[in-house]
């Protein structure tokens, strides 16, 4: 069998970075193997946030186009001037570049969207040039000369998530910035909708999570609504049946609330100490 383009060229790009191991989900993940796939599934986040660098085609729709420049290809020259010891050069401006990576169908997909907000370090290859996204401010764009690149998820820091502290951050608006964004891609298999945010969730909000609400902002997130005014019910192939009440039953980009709201109620669960102090209830998942 031969290989795609795209994945022998990112090959070739790993050889030529001394990098030694390559993850391709079409390839590591065990696709005939419904637990396997499962367990490497809701592993994503952490395979994307510990990987050195992600790579990425903006170029084509499968993955047998490949990645441009990496075997020779004519890219436009750009223009350098030398006054003494300075070095001025053209670069490619920052909004062109936007619309570069809104109009790739890798930026329209909905498994892709983790690995551009998990992925410490990404590498775009385009026909225009190759450009490098790294979140922690260093450029190593070497086309001819280092072009730095705004990383385009300000919501998203690498080392803890949110890009706010722990105690500054807004559980409820990131969510709803997250989940908008989210349910505006496209998916192959329908199916697909909370096992491609999983990884997210994850290192966000912690493994507790149900039918793509998190646990800590549950009453908050379940009150959403389908931004289309006229939408379809979300109904996978496979059969799978998601409950009415998650924005993931819904085909339409969706609209949470991002304002916390205080319950009417307090759930809590009298403690065994002897001062009978009241402990939060914990919610724990159906059988």
């Amino acid at each position: 069998m031969s290989i795609p383009a795209t994945i022998r060229d990112a090959m070739m790009v790993c050889t030529k970075m001394a990098i030694r191991y390559l993850w391709v989900d079409r390839l590591c993940i065990v696709q005939d193997q419904g637990y396997e796939k499962g367990i490497q599934i809701n592993a994503m986040g952490t395979i994307y946030s510990n990987s050195y660098i992600t790579l990425v085609g903006l170029e084509g729709s499968d993955v047998s186009y490949g990645l441009p420049g990496v075997f020779k290809e004519e890219r436009p020259c750009r223009r350098v001037l030398r006054v003494q010891d300075i070095v001025l050069t053209e670069l490619y401006p920052h909004h062109r570049y936007r619309r570069l990576v809104e109009r790739s169908a890798w930026d329209s997909r909905g498994w892709t969207y983790q690995e551009a907000l998990l992925s410490k370090r990404l590498l775009l290859f385009s026909h225009s040039g190759l450009f490098y996204e790294c979140f922690t401010g260093c450029d190593l764009s070497g086309e001819p000369f280092p072009q730095l690149i705004v990383p385009r998820w300000p919501l998203f820091n690498k080392d803890i998530g949110p890009a706010e502290s722990r105690n500054e951050w807004d559980p409820s608006k990131f969510f709803s910035n997250l989940i908008h964004r989210y349910t505006k891609r496209v998916f192959s298999y329908e199916s697909d909708i909370l096992r491609a945010i999983s990884g997210i969730l994850n290192s966000t909000y912690g493994h507790e999570h149900y039918f793509g609400h998190p646990f800590p902002i549950f009453d908050n997130v379940i009150l959403w609504k389908a931004e289309a005014a006229v939408h379809q019910e979300r109904i996978p192939a496979s059969g799978a049946v998601f409950p009415s009440w998650s924005w993931a039953s819904v085909n339409s980009p969706i609209i949470t609330n991002s304002t916390p709201v205080q319950g009417i109620a307090v759930w809590a669960t009298a403690s065994s100490d002897s001062d009978f102090r009241l402990q939060p209830l914990k919610i724990v998942s159906p059988c």
